[in-house]
């Protein structure tokens, strides 16, 4: 049971600053292929984002599969971030065991900061191969501690984001009282995700410290296709004008939505979709992992549909793309400096339109 308590069941906890929020596509890359090498009080691990999906509770999970046979199962998007499912191999060596949460823990919201304190509880439903399926109890207490100084194999962290856990299962397991509760404290630092770990487990204390990471760089949709009649929206993959794959991103079944542009919202090297309807002036970014939408959300309504998306890059230098409008009547622009699907107050500008 010690391995439940794994610290990668919280790698992709969400990170803020002292002064705003910000979301977990920040400080981890959820980027299928990535793989963290670590070195741990034990030896070594590995930890790598597969590309198969599975689906936990009617839901899609991105799995997680570390170098010793445990993986976790979750997902990150409008619910925050939450933990499906773990599972591994038992200590006798007799097969798999694995535990579903219902609901899934969450380990954060979406949007949260500093000092941040979450609490939840929940079933885990737990099958354990020779004995079983046994319904327990979970608990779990999270805290975003701060920024520190923190020292890795890998090098020096500076302001790497601390945040602690405590998570807790009880019940009866074949007859008998069972009991565990693991306290870990990890350091996450942006555009690298878990560089350590230090984990308390009631009897053993474990640490791991990263010694390097490798995030593969996907190559994006080159050409986009929208069905005028069934929605579906289809990407090419080009090589020069040969056509090397292709395959469905999703289906806007309400045809009133149109691609206004592509852009890196949150800088992790994807290209996003944002998608305006031209009935109800709503704006929505499909956050993209390779070729698949990992989550989207809500951009502030334009309700005027003269308002239209003039151009899409990084005007203010954080690394995270822009959106540019241009009312194709009074010439008027607008700027949304974004943070992820968030955009500040929007500047404003006179029209440069000659008059003459």
């Amino acid at each position: 049971m010690k391995k439940i308590l794994c610290p990668l069941i919280c790698l992709l906890f969400l990170i803020t600053t002292p002064s705003y929020a910000l979301s977990t596509q920040d400080y981890f890359p959820m980027r299928s292929g990535t793989i963290w090498n670590y070195s741990t009080s034990q030896g070594s691990l590995s930890t790598t984002i597969l590309d198969q999906r599975q689906i936990v509770n009617g839901v899609e999970t991105t799995v997680f599969a570390d170098s010793d046979g445990y993986r976790e199962f979750y997902t990150n998007g409008g619910n925050g971030l939450r933990i499906y499912k773990t599972e591994g191999p038992v200590d006798t060596g007799t097969g798999t065991m694995t535990i579903v949460f219902n609901p899934p823990i969450k380990l954060s919201d979406q949007v949260t900061f500093v000092g941040t304190r979450l609490s939840s509880q929940g079933i885990a439903t737990m099958t354990y191969p020779g004995l079983g399926i046994f319904t327990l109890n979970y608990t779990i207490n999270s805290h975003i501690v701060g920024l520190e100084d923190i020292s890795t194999p890998a090098g020096t962290y500076s302001e790497a984001l601390r945040f602690n856990y405590v998570l807790t299962i009880t019940g009866n397991v074949a007859g008998s009282p069972f009991s565990t509760t693991g306290s870990t404290d990890l350091w996450l630092v942006e555009g690298t995700g878990s560089v350590r770990s230090d984990s308390y487990d009631g009897s053993e204390y474990s640490t791991a410290g990263l010694v390097n990471v490798t995030i593969p760089q996907t190559i994006p949709p080159q050409i986009l296709w929208r069905h005028a009649i069934s929605g579906n929206n289809e990407y090419y993959l080009m090589n020069g004008a040969s056509l090397t794959s292709s395959g469905v991103v999703n289906t806007l079944t309400d045809l009133d939505w149109g691609i206004a542009g592509t852009g890196d919202f949150n800088a992790d090297g994807e290209k996003d979709l944002l998608w305006r309807n031209s009935q109800t002036g709503v704006n929505r970014i499909d956050f993209m992992i390779g070729n698949q939408v990992d989550h989207s959300a809500t951009v502030n309504s334009v309700p005027d549909t003269r308002w239209e998306v003039a151009g899409i890059t990084d005007f203010d230098g954080n690394g995270k793309d822009d959106i540019l409008w241009r009312h194709n009547e009074n010439g008027r622009v607008w700027m949304y400096l974004m943070d992820n699907a968030r955009s500040s107050e929007v500047i404003m500008s006179h029209s440069p339109v000659s008059t003459g």
